[in-house]
């Protein structure tokens, strides 16, 4: 699940209004990775994957996703933004 349906997600089980905020919340994370991105760990299948894999938490409690990504030369890299109770990223997913 990416942004869109964690969107959707939020909409159907707290509200509109509710899905807007996280939205903006993981957008804002996201724009601040290029400044802040080799401050955060190696995820956890990283070594799994064969890769440089890192994540950001985002949120708390029940409401917590992954953001992950890789740095790619002076890039950022997102490739899947991810609630953390979901399974970890196969070779598929990335």
């Amino acid at each position: 699940m990416d942004l869109a349906g964690i969107a959707d997600s939020i909409h159907i089980s707290v509200s509109r209004e509710s899905a807007k905020k996280w939205i903006a919340k993981l957008r804002a994370a996201i724009n601040e990775l290029s400044e802040t991105s080799e401050q955060h760990p190696e995820a956890d299948e990283a070594a799994n994957l064969g890769m440089d894999l890192r994540m950001q938490i985002v949120g708390n409690r029940s409401h917590v996703y992954r953001i992950l990504f890789t740095i790619v030369g002076d890039r950022v890299a997102v490739h899947r933004v991810r609630h953390a109770a979901q399974d970890y990223l196969t070779q598929n997913d990335v």
